[in-house]
């Protein structure tokens, strides 16, 4: 015997419902992150403002990183107080400091940014796979939902016929 169709209707809003928004919120979040950090990047490394970038106080969670600093263009025209430095590894064009106080350069800030690069990083050329990805994500959610809600139903007749 088929399921209910208030059963039918149940299940889509207690699960294919909550799945849309989840995915959604999942799939807009990364393309989200994804397009900025490909901008700042792409700004940076195009562009940008050279300088050097010298490191504050340790933030620590599992472990420590210094990310956190100032940034000072070469000439001394432009700072950023509260500046951050994006790596990505020996990769991107050179390591995170491991220290306080440590200035690192040649890096780059996109004008009016807060997000210091190396003058080499290629993130732009990866991040945009993010925001790509968001979709697919959201895609994602919603199948499993769709099946998880068709093995509920089947579950729910198969019981009642025996």
């Amino acid at each position: 015997m088929p399921p209910s169709r208030f059963r039918r209707h149940l299940t889509f809003w207690l699960i294919v419902g909550p799945a849309w928004v989840l995915g959604l919120a999942l799939a807009f979040a990364l393309v989200a992150a994804g397009a900025s950090i490909t901008i700042d990047s792409w700004r940076a490394t195009h562009g940008g403002i050279r300088g050097e970038f010298t490191t504050s106080g340790p933030e620590c969670f599992r472990r420590c990183s210094w990310n956190d600093g100032e940034f000072r263009s070469y000439d001394g025209t432009y700072e950023v107080a509260d500046a951050s430095l994006w790596s990505l590894g020996s990769g991107s064009g050179g390591d995170a400091p491991r220290a306080t106080g440590v200035t690192v350069y040649p890096v780059v800030v996109a004008p009016g940014g807060d997000t210091v690069s190396y003058p080499d990083d290629k993130t732009w050329m990866f991040s945009w796979l993010m925001a790509a990805a968001g979709p697919v994500v959201c895609w994602q959610v919603v199948a499993k939902a769709r099946g998880l809600r068709e093995r509920v139903l089947e579950r729910g007749t198969s019981s009642l016929t025996q």
